[in-house]
């Protein structure tokens, strides 16, 4: 898994609330320091595939952190459903909606759940 921390911070936090950027707030919450805060990824996740306005490559990355989170919390049963969904998402929108470069994405997203299953 990526080790990535970093320290909480609340104008951050209320900056992304007020812009409504779900993606930014996942990322802050999921890898700051409070593990409190990792309680409150699940549904911010939920919300940008429900929300009709997420862009494609927003909810790439939402598959990427459901995966991220999944695995920090030792479920790989569903880390690897969330990857496998992640796989045939890419593979439907690359060239179209997701440009090929994303594909970086996807191989680190393989690459970290292939690890992680030898780990557990």
């Amino acid at each position: 898994m990526i080790y990535r921390k970093n320290l909480f911070n609340k104008e951050d936090e209320d900056k992304f609330i007020k812009e409504k950027e779900k993606g930014d707030l996942v990322e802050l919450y999921l890898f700051d320091e409070i593990t409190n805060n990792n309680s409150k990824v699940e549904a911010l996740i939920n919300e940008i595939f429900t929300d009709k306005n997420s862009t494609d490559i927003q909810k790439l990355y939402a598959y990427l952190y459901q995966q991220e989170y999944y695995l920090s919390i030792s479920k790989l049963d569903l880390a690897e459903k969330i990857n496998l969904d992640l796989n045939e998402f890419y593979n439907k929108k690359e060239g179209k909606s997701i440009d090929k470069s994303y594909l970086i994405i996807k191989n680190m997203a393989n690459s970290e759940f292939e690890i992680m299953k030898l780990l557990k």
